[in-house]
């Protein structure tokens, strides 16, 4: 995931199965509308060795409205302070 596209958590979720991801995501609610930056609608930034199981737990904890959309930044090998660095952009 590059960071640039915010992706509906279905599709990104079905696209994750059976893969352990690190990255620095934002999680964006049901109001977030394609094509805008939509940075008033995050609910969520954060850094996570495996993103699969970290949105699964916040669809739980949150539900689906305030958990709708991601954006994601991948990384192949996971630093944590260069993960938070980029997450405190």
């Amino acid at each position: 995931f590059n960071g640039q596209m915010v992706f509906p958590i279905k599709v990104f979720m079905n696209g994750l199965k059976g893969h352990k991801v690190a990255a620095v995501y934002a999680i964006f609610n049901n109001q977030y509308n394609r094509g805008q930056k939509g940075w008033e609608n995050v609910q969520h930034i954060s850094i996570t060795k495996d993103i699969y199981n970290e949105i699964n737990i916040l669809r739980t904890e949150y539900g689906s409205d305030k958990v709708s959309h991601v954006k994601a930044l991948s990384f192949v090998y996971p630093q944590k302070s260069a993960m938070e660095e980029v997450a405190n952009r």
